[in-house]
């Protein structure tokens, strides 16, 4: 399941870089740049193990994400980007909670809602 979630992450990301290239930042939807913080998040930690990455990739990704999922009701993501403030302890947890987290974001993207 974890293949087919990064799979989807990526896939979706893809989708938003893409609109937001051909359309600019104000065609995003929240839930667009919500999916495009999870990929920033998981681009960093899965290529340097460490969240250091978003420093210049997307510096407000945790803090822009986890008030989307706080807002809208994603517990499981909302509660692991609030541990994100240990970067030691956000990454050692990152494998076991993603599929959790990205499939909650995933069901609300492709709800719609």
């Amino acid at each position: 399941m974890t293949i087919d979630l990064e799979s989807w992450l990526i896939d979706a990301g893809d989708a938003v870089i893409t609109k937001r290239v051909e359309r600019g930042d104000e065609a995003l939807t929240a839930l667009d740049r919500a999916v495009y913080d999870l990929w920033a998040i998981d681009y960093a930690v899965r290529n340097s193990g460490t969240l250091r990455p978003l420093e210049d990739l997307r510096p407000t990704a945790v803090a822009d994400l986890a008030t989307f999922a706080e807002e809208q009701g994603l517990p499981v993501l909302g509660e692991w980007l609030r541990g994100a403030s240990s970067a030691r302890s956000f990454s050692r947890s990152y494998e076991s909670t993603f599929p959790t987290a990205c499939a909650e974001l995933r069901d609300r993207y492709e709800g719609g809602s």
